[in-house]
């Protein structure tokens, strides 16, 4: 597998959620996403966000764990891959071969685990206000 770094949604998402960020400056930041995100479909890049929250609980840090461990083990399988994210969501990017399908088997895991309150979207990074 092959894998980057470098993610081209975080420091754009770090940006709009400053509260000191302007106006204008949140509007072009969200058109870069765009871009951004075009430039990696593009590339053959399939995106998956799941929107989990942070766990309140020892049991919600335990469905995560698990979540994630079985997050990691898919992703293995992945010609290419990159998984980021905060306390709030991950976001899964695979490319190559399969892509598709092991996004599917990623849904299924994330379904599974998903205590009634998470968001799975095939998109980059989670919605942005």
């Amino acid at each position: 597998m092959s894998t980057t770094i470098y993610n081209p949604f975080g420091w754009r998402l770090a940006e709009i959620a400053d509260a000191s960020t302007g106006d204008l400056r949140r509007r072009d930041l969200v058109e870069s996403l765009i871009i951004a995100e075009a430039e990696e479909l593009a590339r053959g890049r399939r995106h998956l966000t799941i929107v989990h929250g942070a766990p309140d609980t020892i049991a919600d840090g335990a469905t995560l764990d698990a979540f994630y461990d079985q997050l990691f083990a898919l992703v293995e399988f992945a010609e290419w891959a990159r998984v980021r994210g905060t306390e709030e969501f991950v976001t899964v990017t695979v490319g190559g071969a399969g892509a598709e399908q092991l996004l599917l088997q990623i849904v299924d895991v994330a379904h599974r685990a998903d205590p009634g309150d998470w968001q799975v979207m095939d998109r980059p990074f989670p919605t942005v206000e």
